[in-house]
């Protein structure tokens, strides 16, 4: 039952973040609901003491109810009080386990799940409401408390009028029904408000509103916005409708049992066997367990969504760990330097939920030292190989063997520590510059010296001195009023970012330079060939290079051209220009384009 799996998830969470707190705001909620019936019982006896002309015992119960009343006004205020800074907790809390979820696992094949997207947005949509459905715990709790006085009450005046609270089951029962409609609808159109978001973003963004300006394309984006949205808030509607209809039903059977006791108690008052404050009493209950039902549904909905949360976290949890603790049971240890260098044999790749192989059986060698450039038509499987190097997916089959060792008995930690890599998506991290360098080696991002060499290196002084404050300036404009930049001075960035591992055992260079002009291109890989060839010498370190440029390719000592996932050809420039196949083909392609 999700209600039963909210609360457990909730008191656990909430127990764990702050024990004492949590038992405060649930004593000071439960007097609070524990008065108000309480008051209805001393009202009565108030008011056949008043007929019975008792005047200081009437006294006495009229000041009884009006502290009873007191408690239940000031309960709930104080409860809130109490329970708001753990609400705050319990916010950070789930935040943290959304980002862990996510992160933790040792690959990234999990983010290309559709299905583990879905589940991942339907959390983050549900964060806030969860964190304050202990709220609605409380309440809860406060009403079954609320119920028993107001059953135990009633059986003394009839034992019949007991059965009174029981009309509001089927409402229950119905208005649980009626939230399952509901939470079905939104996982089914989770993937459609996932799209929706991105048809806003596109349309609100300043990085592509130049280009949708410029092609006329912010009517059809706002168009297709529209349709999808019509759709999704549709089939939400009809969801909603169907779920009110469901509660409806609930509260008339709940009102047809309530008009059922109120003729019965004017019965038994007509009859001489209940007393005025007896008939009172009663209506004062019947008033008040209508409007515990009517919060008890609100607040049933409330949890049964949390417990909707509840039930994500703990699946996405478990399967985080699973994983986790496969990475943990690697043992596994890559020494320095490298003495034979990096080995793929047999690598396939697939991406979740695809049967297509973006990398099908291929087997390259890479020997400690060298430079190996990955040519190739867009989407022949480059960038994937790069990721599949760097640790961040696993093979569908096949190995990959550092020094002889299978990458998939080292423990990711242990190699990424020992990789640098700069990918053609790289990250626009909107930090203090010094922060937004010195991220790619944390160890040292207080280090002057080391950013500074990482800046020399990826010739990234022009850049530095652009942004106010430098180093000390922040950069982008999103968050706070940094300096914006062009999108070859964030490429740049994040090249000094990646070099801030001076050491690495292996290099990746994603199109390092897709944002630079040739010239300047060629400049910077030839001051840093010079170090990679020190290193190289050093560790047996491997870099490796995808570029479009051949005029770049030709720095690198061997030269793989992948043609649809597989490798057609592997070898020296001189070799492949000699064989007269598809690299020679690509490369006086080139040639001729740059000479015309």
């Amino acid at each position: 039952m999700k209600v039963a799996k909210a609360a457990r998830f909730l008191f656990a969470l909430a127990a764990k973040l702050d024990r004492r707190r949590l038992i405060g705001a649930m004593l000071i909620m439960l007097a609070g609901y524990s008065a108000a019936p309480l008051a209805a019982l001393s009202l009565a006896v108030f008011a056949d003491d008043l007929i019975g002309r008792r005047g200081q015992a009437a006294l006495a119960a009229a000041l009884l109810a009006a502290a009873f009343l007191v408690i239940q006004l000031m309960g709930g205020h104080f409860s809130h009080l109490c329970s708001g800074r753990l609400y705050e907790h319990q916010l950070a809390a789930l935040n943290i386990e959304l980002i862990e979820i996510v992160g933790r696992p040792p690959g990234i094949e999990h983010l290309d799940d559709p299905e583990f997207a879905d589940q991942i947005d339907l959390i983050r949509n549900s964060l806030f409401g969860t964190a304050q459905a202990l709220e609605s715990l409380f309440s809860l709790t406060g009403l079954a408390l609320q119920t028993a006085i107001t059953i135990s009450i009633l059986i003394r005046i009839d034992p019949w009028l007991a059965f009174m609270p029981a009309f509001a089951v089927p409402a229950m029962l119905l208005g649980k029904h009626a939230q399952t409609i509901s939470e079905t609808a939104r996982l089914r159109c989770a993937e459609g408000i996932r799209l929706n978001r991105h048809f806003v973003v596109l349309a609100t963004s300043i990085s592509t509103a130049k280009e949708l300006r410029l092609f006329g394309a912010e009517a059809e984006i706002l168009r297709r916005q529209e349709t999808l949205w019509d759709g999704v808030t549709n089939r939400m509607w009809r969801a909603q409708a169907a779920a009110a209809a469901l509660r409806s039903l609930g509260q008339l059977i709940f009102t047809l049992g309530a008009a059922g006791t109120v003729l019965l108690t004017v019965r038994l008052a007509q009859e001489r066997q209940m007393t005025i404050g007896s008939l009172l009493l009663v209506i004062i209950l019947l008033i008040q367990v209508n409007a515990q039902m009517a919060m008890a549904l609100t607040q049933l909905s409330v949890l049964q969504a949390a417990g909707g949360t509840a039930e994500r976290i703990t699946r996405l949890r478990r399967v985080c760990r699973a994983r986790t603790a496969v990475a943990t049971r690697r043992t596994a240890t890559i020494t320095s330097p490298l003495a034979g260098g990096i080995t793929l044999d047999d690598v396939s790749f697939a991406y979740p939920g695809s049967s297509e192989l973006v990398l099908d059986r291929v087997s390259l060698d890479m020997p400690a030292g060298h430079t190996i450039a990955l040519v190739g038509e867009n989407g022949a499987g480059k960038s994937t190989l790069a990721k599949l190097l760097c640790g961040l997916y696993s093979p569908t089959s096949g190995k990959i063997l550092i020094d002889g060792v299978d990458l998939a008995d080292v423990a990711p930690d242990e190699w990424r520590a020992q990789v640098a890599a700069m990918f053609q998506d790289f990250a626009r991290l909107e930090f203090v510059t010094r922060e937004t360098i010195g991220l790619g080696e944390l160890p040292l991002l207080s280090d002057e010296r080391a950013i500074a060499r990482a800046v020399s290196r990826a010739r990234a002084d022009k850049v530095v001195a652009h942004i106010p404050g430098g180093l000390d300036g922040v950069v982008g404009h999103n968050y706070k009023q940094g300096a914006d930049l062009s999108g070859g001075q964030w490429q740049i960035l994040a090249l000094a970012r990646c070099l801030m591992r001076e050491h690495p055992l292996l290099l990746v260079l994603d199109e390092p330079a897709a944002a630079l002009d040739a010239t300047a291109e060629h400049e910077l890989f030839e001051r840093y060939a010079c170090s990679a060839k020190c290193a190289a010498v050093q560790l047996g370190g491997v870099t490796v290079l995808i570029t479009h440029r051949f005029s770049t390719v030709l720095m690198a000592d061997r030269i793989a051209v992948l043609e649809r996932g597989r490798i057609r050809e592997y070898g020296s420039h001189q070799r492949l220009i000699a064989d007269n196949a598809l690299y020679a083909e690509l490369y006086r392609l080139q040639e001729q384009a740059h000479r015309s």
